[in-house]
């Protein structure tokens, strides 16, 4: 491969195949990936239309044209919402090129880089159901089929939370001994013993390799790779617990089972794995097909929120305080009273209802009233106060009034009660 064809990237309006380049989304010395638009012709009969846009996925390498077809006939048959869908693949100039779905969005590696110390436990719980259920899907087909390069950067994250498992270019299918697995062995801090060498790989590789991809994810770093690990006296790796102490118990034993260094000691299948997050940890949001299922929410525990039922009592003051006020029994410059009141009231709604959400009690409804009483409270009380200073500046005889604590009432033309 020359040094022309590893620095020759396509500009924006540059036509390949039947194919628009938009502009380049990434490149490397094998190759490149654009954004185009499919023109009249292009892919296949009920696949990829005209005027669609697409991932174009270019390698430098000629020889490469075998290796994309084979990723093509693997994947193109399979359907599920967690990975990209692919076209059509084919060469011209001397290039290959694999047509794919774009996923907008961004790389988990990137979302990952925004943030020290690793993501919210549920945030990535969400992200690990649904990628178990790709590895599923895959690992269940006739072959098999094993991505073997699983990691943060291979995972894109749609704007509307839905996970798709990219970049299929160190593939698998049953027991074959393929050209990437001769030349590479995956990333080697997500990469399990067994890729190094030639004992073969299984559906177990890959749950070392989204076990350290969730590691990362929960800690905000890099596990230590599998080749110092075996060779260490004793394994040197930090539980994830040890690295974010807010993390359960049990998804930080789930993900270190995954990673353990003997093949035979991580989960069987990834529908195993599944269920031991699932079980360690409360309830996360499942992923649905089009987008990303509402936040987990606890369950149940029969518990009224204390919070709400406070929230409750001082709307309740504050309205019968705005009662006082508009009926004559309080002097009108206990209208701060109720504001106060009204603040209180929906303040403490609103902390009340995200406890119930996280926790599980009972009182939403309690909340909710807590809410609108304290809004009510405020918004009248408020406008009494208007009222009020309205009514002091245009008569100064109401400070004589206010100083007696002779009750008011505020309309035009106000007078002192009996």
């Amino acid at each position: 491969m020359g040094l022309a064809h590893a620095v020759r990237l396509y500009n924006g309006g540059d036509r390949v195949g039947s194919y628009r380049i938009i502009q380049v989304l990434g490149h490397g010395g094998v190759g490149a990936v654009y954004a185009a638009e499919a023109l009249p012709g292009a892919g296949r009969p009920g696949g990829v239309r005209p005027g669609q846009r697409v991932a174009l996925k270019e390698n430098f390498d000629p020889a490469s044209l075998t290796q994309l077809q084979r990723e093509f006939a693997a994947l193109s048959r399979v359907d599920h919402p967690n990975l990209p869908g692919y076209y059509e693949v084919f060469a011209a100039g001397g290039n290959s090129y694999l047509v794919m779905e774009l996923v907008p969005g961004q790389n988990l590696q990137d979302v990952l880089d925004k943030r020290s110390g690793g993501l919210v436990e549920s945030q990535v719980l969400g992200y690990a159901m649904q990628l178990c259920d790709a590895l599923t899907c895959l690992h269940s087909q006739t072959p098999h089929i094993l991505h073997r390069d699983i990691k943060p950067a291979n995972i894109r994250l749609t704007p509307e939370g839905l996970i798709k498992l990219v970049d299929f270019g160190l593939l698998k299918q049953g027991t074959q001994l393929t050209v990437s697995s001769i030349r590479g062995a995956g990333t080697p801090a997500y990469a399990p013993i067994e890729q190094y060498g030639t004992g073969g790989t299984d559906a177990r590789s890959d749950l070392y390799s989204l076990g350290a991809t969730l590691y990362s994810l929960l800690t905000g770093q890099v596990p230590l790779p599998a080749i110092d690990r075996m060779t260490a006296p004793a394994d040197p790796l930090p539980t994830p617990q040890r690295l974010n102490a807010r993390l359960s118990p049990g998804v930080s034993t789930a993900v270190l089972r995954a990673l353990a260094v003997r093949r035979e000691d991580r989960f069987a299948t990834a529908q195993q794995f599944k269920d031991a997050l699932l079980g360690a940890a409360p309830p996360v949001a499942m992923p649905a097909a089009g987008g990303y299922a509402a936040p987990p929410t606890a369950p149940a525990s029969g518990e009224t929120n204390i919070l709400a039922i406070i929230s409750l009592i001082a709307g309740i003051l504050g309205l019968l305080t705005l009662c006082g006020l508009l009926f004559g029994w309080l002097a009108a410059i206990f209208g701060i009273v109720p504001v106060i009141l009204g603040i209180v009231a929906a303040l403490l709604g609103f902390v009340a209802r995200n406890q119930i959400k996280q926790r599980g009690h009972g009182g939403s409804g309690l909340a909710m009233a807590g809410v609108i009483l304290g809004y009510l409270a405020v918004v009248v009380g408020l406008t009494e106060l208007a009222g009020l200073a309205a009514l002091i500046a245009s008569n100064s005889s109401v400070v004589n009034q206010l100083r007696t604590s002779v009750p008011l009432t505020l309309t035009a033309g106000a007078t002192p009660g009996p």
